[in-house]
């Protein structure tokens, strides 16, 4: 990894500082979009990708554009504007990847995962508010990984707060290999602290691609279809990833520093899979049966009804069985009794498909008595 700070670098990143300072309290916060992960940022030219990346603070309307946002930090890019998560990078193998970052909030934050993989992942690179620095990398190992900030040099079960999605996919591809796969980032964020500083898991927001359920994206497949997920756990919790309706295909698993591809018979067929924090995933599976399906967390917790933006809850309220943020009927529950780390599908069924007519069965019950 080569870090390099010039004139030009050290003259621009003044003029930041300045301007940042020179920013009344009360401006508006940029405004935070949802990433769905299938744009990759940059500019790509001659083997080389170059983006600039601003770390901002801004309005994220997790719960949706009905309720006040919270504010959160978030990476941008520039000319193109801030998302959670962060912009997509992705590449073949072998790209030279150029990446310009630019401070532009009041908290020092650390960066990591900007680096090669294959000699050992570089240090954290900081940048002070207003700083910027520019930092080049091959990518030279194909995989799942992520680059990511925080306020602190801890590392993830440190960040849930302002800091907690500041998350990025960093996607490495061998040359020519299929690119039909999806990037799922999970993230947490919670809006609020206990008196001892943990989180107040009552303001917890869990989301997949920058949306809790019922907002997550809907994905619609044909019977038959081929298809690969990639997971990145970004959150401060492990999870229990899990496929209502068929078996997936571990295909491999990682971290921020590397990424085991399983060889052929090392590979399992689950319907739930453990991801721990700062932990990577991919998986591949293939419809057989059309119909509604969901992706979710099997931990109850993770798929509780989302919290409203404008008023508070407690800790117990919220994992109460009976907890809703509105009365609802029956039919609503999936979209109204649930919500957090859960996903949508639909597999479409060929055209003049009919159900099997299920067979019948006659049984005869008895009801016995008899004396103790």
């Amino acid at each position: 990894m080569i870090v390099r700070r010039s004139v030009a670098a050290s003259l621009l990143a003044a003029a930041a500082a300045a301007v940042w300072q020179a920013l009344p309290a009360n401006t508006p916060a940029t405004r935070v979009a949802w990433n769905d992960n299938t744009d990759p940022a940059g500019e790509l030219a001659d083997g080389r990708l170059t983006l600039e990346l601003d770390i901002v603070e801004g309005d994220w309307h997790v719960v949706g554009e009905d309720q006040p946002p919270g504010r959160v930090y978030a990476f941008a890019e520039r000319g193109v504007g801030a998302s959670i998560p962060g912009p997509l990078i992705r590449v073949d193998r072998g790209t030279l990847v150029s990446v310009t970052l630019t401070n532009q909030v009041d908290s020092t934050i650390v960066i990591r995962g900007l680096g090669a993989r294959r000699n050992g992942l570089a240090g954290p690179l900081t940048l002070e508010p207003g700083q910027t620095r520019t930092v080049e990398f091959r990518a030279d190992a194909a995989g799942t990984y992520y680059y990511w900030g925080s306020m602190s040099a801890g590392g993830f079960n440190q960040r849930a707060f302002e800091d907690s999605q500041l998350t990025g996919a960093l996607i490495v591809d061998d040359p020519g290999a299929r690119r039909e796969d999806r990037v799922l980032v999970i993230g947490i964020w919670a809006d609020g602290r206990l008196p001892n500083g943990a989180p107040d898991l009552g303001r917890e927001f869990l989301v997949i691609n920058g949306r809790p359920w019922p907002h997550t994206e809907r994905l619609t497949y044909a019977l038959g279809d081929s298809v690969r997920w990639r997971l990145i756990n970004a959150s401060y919790d492990a999870h229990a990833m899990h496929l209502h309706g068929f078996f997936y295909r571990v295909e491999a698993k990682g971290d921020l520093r590397r990424d085991t591809v399983y060889w052929k018979d090392q590979q399992r067929m689950a319907v739930t899979e453990h991801i721990p924090p700062g932990g990577t995933m991919s998986i591949a599976w293939s419809p057989h049966r059309p119909g509604g399906w969901i992706f979710h967390c099997h931990m109850s917790s993770h798929v509780t009804p989302n919290v409203r933006m404008d008023r508070r809850v407690s800790e117990q309220e919220r994992f109460s069985p009976l907890f809703t943020e509105a009365h609802h009927e029956a039919g609503d529950h999936a979209t109204e009794g649930m919500g957090g780390l859960m996903m949508g599908l639909y597999v479409e069924p060929p055209p003049g498909w009919v159900p099997d007519e299920p067979k019948r069965r006659e049984l005869r019950l008895f009801v016995q008595s008899r004396a103790a």
